[in-house]
């Protein structure tokens, strides 16, 4: 009978790398992988907050989120691997920002506040994160009739 508890000693040894004695009860849950790379998102986010900046000097309706496709379109089209997360989260971020600045910059931040302020904002943020998520698909799309 002992020899049949250290056969199963070793199997269950055998079966999990660490070895350890309670290896064989342990749970294998595997782990999700998410792509995210802090750097994407810092080089996404530079592109959204210049276009941002940059939309406010151009005296036409929707610059801002035109500067925005442009810039995530051309990240897309730059870079090796697609950064889908990183491009929206940079333009929720970058569009928000922009939100703020042209409410505070603008002198409106009472009334706005006071009216539908909080419903403007979550529509701007969310078409911001929109935009650069099309933006970055189509740049993706472009590099990839280029490389094929």
């Amino acid at each position: 009978m002992d020899q049949t508890v250290e056969v199963e000693r070793e199997r269950e040894g055998e079966d999990d790398p660490s070895g350890g004695r309670l290896a064989g009860l342990r749970p294998r849950v595997p782990r999700p992988s998410i792509p995210f790379s802090l750097r994407a998102l810092a080089v996404a986010l530079a592109l959204g907050v210049a276009a941002m900046v940059g939309g406010t000097f151009v005296p036409v309706p929707g610059a801002r989120f035109g500067l925005l496709f442009a810039g995530t379109f051309l990240y897309g089209v730059a870079s090796a691997a697609s950064q889908y997360v990183e491009c929206a989260l940079a333009g929720l971020l970058a569009a928000g920002l922009g939100f703020v600045l042209s409410v505070v910059l603008g002198g409106a931040l009472l009334p706005v506040l006071a009216g539908y302020g909080v419903e403007l904002a979550g529509v701007g943020v969310t078409t911001g994160g929109l935009v650069a998520l099309v933006g970055h698909y189509f740049g993706r799309d472009l590099r990839a009739g280029w490389t094929s």
